[in-house]
């Protein structure tokens, strides 16, 4: 359990067994409250008239386009409270009798823009309350009822645009039984059709599915083919020509050093590129592109609301998981957003409605997101939060891991100070949380950057989370078990922790590491920024590696698979990843310049790429759907 605070005169039970809360108002503002509690329950004076009639809390809530849009139209709800103050609004959807869906949580943004790609009934509804802290009994609420119609007409399909002209939306008929597969090709010089993932068929409704991975003023060919497991049909195909990106969006570039080789997996033919934050909003961010370098797709920042944008992640179906910083706030990422291909957000929650549940919760607030999110198995997403604490004298930034279900509310958390201590003692040079500029969101900018946690990940051995912490040079399992967990430390993988070094390497440990992942349930790979073994680039020809593991949780052994060295010391970033063929790619994330590599389990290069910035992370996609 954390440690008492000496600024916490009093602490109360929470509704957690075994976990104590800090009281809502702070040592100073007792006296104060006293005050004004005593003034509330005096009688009124002789002869005072009676407070005149409050308007019970209300909201009315109006969509911009009259019911009966085509799938694939952008329509924009506005909600309007009155009788509160500082209201804050909650958007969800349900469709059909199917329960409600939110697609923002709570924020004082009264409007959200909602694309629905699917024909049918819906039902939108906005719930209001006087401030985050407000409790669900005090919800006001307003519905109405909205109907999508079909694009596509019973004889044929229809590709229209989207708000990304690199993005088609593919409107088939409906079908019976079986599976809708979208295949694309260039009208020219084609080298095969490429396809998107199957999705069910639904009788007596269409189906309609974006389509990314197109190059910029291209014409293409597309069709859809129906399978029901004993044969397909494919459809016609129409034409399609994509755009650009608008002017004013500034596109990265890349160089192919090294050309795929023919032992590369040619099975993952682009790439997903996630960027740093970019201190200008005209920089798109993430992208993909072909192992050429060519882009086809690209997330459009101007249009996008947010500033200081970390994608950390494109989703199984083609959406992608990011962090962003809005008007509310002027530092630290506030914002998880997911979006679809085109754009349109799917799903959305800040941090001031987390910690609105955090409270009741009876732990401490988190002031950014940071780093990773990842989705679970189940639905769920698991978020990196920075939290501060003090010790020895220092504000100290901590890490939280928070699983949100798919509402994005939160289910279950682990906090890095619940179980372990920081040092009293800091040497000098120890970096700072403002090291990372408007990235910072905590109180003290100044804080000790402690721990400095950058990756998550799942075990499908036994359902636990992978914690990678960079600043200490280790990776840990915490007890998670699918929600069911304590939390507990499992293990710990790294110099000094629970698996013996190996001997057959005089340096094995990675430090400053990042994205340490499962390959499968017995193996892990993570890019080894070596800041300890080179002494954050002092030492002569010191090089960052790429590096798999064969792990033995059981026994706790550990055997170095791949241990590769890849060309420079990159001082951080950085990602690694296995690929179908059994490859590995590592990227090197510091520019200049940046490197997507791939190697054989040999340890030979197969295929590489510079970038022209600093990459965060990039990974290797079958396909825009997959």
């Amino acid at each position: 359990m954390r440690r008492e605070r000496i600024d916490h005169v009093v602490r109360v039970v929470s509704a957690a067994p075994g976990r104590w809360a800090a009281p809502a108002v702070k040592p100073g503002r007792w006296l104060a409250l006293a005050a004004l509690t005593l003034t509330l329950m005096l009688p009124a004076p002789a002869g005072a008239s009676a407070s005149p009639a409050v308007a019970a809390p209300s909201v009315t809530l109006a969509p911009s386009l009259p019911s009966g849009q085509l799938a694939g139209t952008s329509t924009v709800w506005h909600a309007t409270a009155s009788g509160l103050t500082n209201p804050v609004y909650q958007f969800s959807v349900a469709y059909g009798h199917g329960a409600f869906g939110v697609v923002r949580d709570f924020s004082p943004t009264p409007s959200f823009t909602w694309t629905p790609l699917h024909e049918g009934t819906y039902t939108v509804r906005a719930a209001v309350k006087a401030g985050f802290a407000a409790t669900s009994s005090t919800q006001t609420v307003a519905t109405s009822t909205y109907t999508i119609t079909s694009r596509a007409p019973e004889a044929g399909a229809v590709v229209s645009r989207t708000a990304n002209p690199l993005v088609a939306l593919y409107s088939a008929p409906a079908c019976a039984k079986g599976t809708v597969a979208v295949q694309f090709q260039p009208a020219a010089g084609s080298s095969g059709w490429q396809s998107t993932a199957a999705q069910p068929c639904s009788a007596g409704q269409s189906i309609d599915v974006l389509v990314a991975g197109l190059r910029p003023n291209t014409r293409y060919l597309l069709r859809h083919v129906v399978s029901d497991g004993s044969h397909s049909a494919a459809s016609t195909t129409v034409s399609f020509t994509s755009g650009a990106p608008p002017a004013g969006l500034q596109i990265t570039t890349f160089a192919v050093k090294q050309a795929p080789s023919a032992q590369a997996d040619l099975s993952s033919p682009l790439i997903f590129h996630a960027f740093v934050p970019s201190p200008s909003p005209a920089f798109a961010n993430p992208i993909a592109t072909n192992l050429q370098g060519q882009l086809v797709w690209y997330y459009d920042t101007l249009r996008s609301g947010l500033t200081e944008i970390w994608p950390v992640h494109i989703l199984p179906g083609g959406t992608v998981l990011l962090f962003g910083l809005d008007q509310y706030r002027t530092t630290g990422d506030d914002v998880l957003r997911e979006v679809d291909l085109a754009g349109n957000v799917v799903r959305e929650t800040n941090i001031d409605a987390v910690n609105a549940q955090l409270s009741l919760r009876g732990q401490e607030p988190i002031y950014m997101f940071h780093h990773d999110a990842i989705r679970l198995p189940n639905g769920d997403t698991a978020v990196l939060g920075a939290t501060q604490d003090r010790y020895g004298g220092h504000n100290v930034m901590g890490d939280m891991v928070i699983v949100l279900d798919p509402n994005f509310q939160v289910t279950w958390t682990w906090d890095l100070f619940d179980y372990f201590t920081p040092p009293t003692k800091w040497p000098l040079g120890t970096s700072t949380c403002d090291a990372t500029g408007k990235l910072c969101g905590l109180p003290d900018p100044k804080a000790v950057d402690w721990t400095h946690g950058n990756a998550l990940d799942w075990s499908a051995q036994d359902g636990n989370l992978l914690v990678s912490f960079r600043d200490i040079s280790l990776v840990i399992k915490i007890a998670y078990q699918n929600g069911r967990g304590n939390g507990k430390v499992v293990w710990r993988l790294g110099q000094g922790g629970d698996f013996p070094a190996p001997t057959s390497d005089p340096s094995p440990w990675f430090s400053g590491q990042h994205n340490a992942n499962y390959v499968n349930s017995t193996t892990l790979v993570v890019f080894d920024d070596g800041n300890v073994r080179c002494q954050n680039g002092n030492a002569k020809g010191c090089q960052s590696r790429g590096q798999v593991w064969k792990l033995d949780e059981v026994h706790h052994t550990a055997v170095l698979l791949l241990n590769v060295n890849l060309g420079r010391f990159w001082q951080a970033l950085g990602s690694a990843q296995g690929l179908p063929n059994g490859d590995y790619t590592f990227t090197g994330g510091f520019f200049p310049p940046s490197k997507v590599s791939e190697f054989s389990p040999n340890g030979t290069k197969v295929y590489e790429l510079d970038t022209g910035v600093a990459e965060y992370r990039s990974y290797r996609l079958t396909g825009m759907l997959f």
